[in-house]
């Protein structure tokens, strides 16, 4: 699955997904009704499990930049941009690295493996 036409995808679409997913974190206005709901939660009439899902959704866009003023959020969505095509290329080095590595063992190698090990090592030869 690991084909160059899929990673010149993966490699385009990254940046595009993570400007993406800012624009939708720092919405206007969708911010300010997480933060007071967040403020509200203890009075509000939630369980325990609501209770955590509201702040965890209120962490989730706090950490996302939510709470930034319009340039810094511009920015942090072009590092992360940045970020994610980064992280992007070295999977794919990675990928690439893996695919050409080869572990080569002899008999004396396996001692002490169970047989069910032994022979599917060799049927995967």
């Amino acid at each position: 699955l690991n084909t160059d036409e899929l990673q010149k995808v993966q490699t385009e679409m990254s940046p595009i997904l993570s400007r993406h997913n800012s624009k939708a974190t720092t919405l206007p206005g969708l911010f300010e009704k997480i933060d007071k709901v967040y403020k509200k939660r203890q009075e509000a009439g939630l369980n325990s499990e609501q209770i955590r899902l509201v702040e965890r959704i209120h962490m989730d866009f706090t950490r996302s930049g939510a709470h930034f003023d319009e340039a810094a959020q511009k920015e942090y969505a072009d590092i992360k941009a940045e970020l994610s095509s980064l992280t992007t290329k070295f999977q794919q080095n990675v990928m690439k690295d893996e695919g050409t590595y080869e572990l080569v063992l002899k008999v004396d190698d396996l001692k002490g493996c169970p047989d069910s090990l032994v022979q599917a090592a060799k049927q995967a030869a």
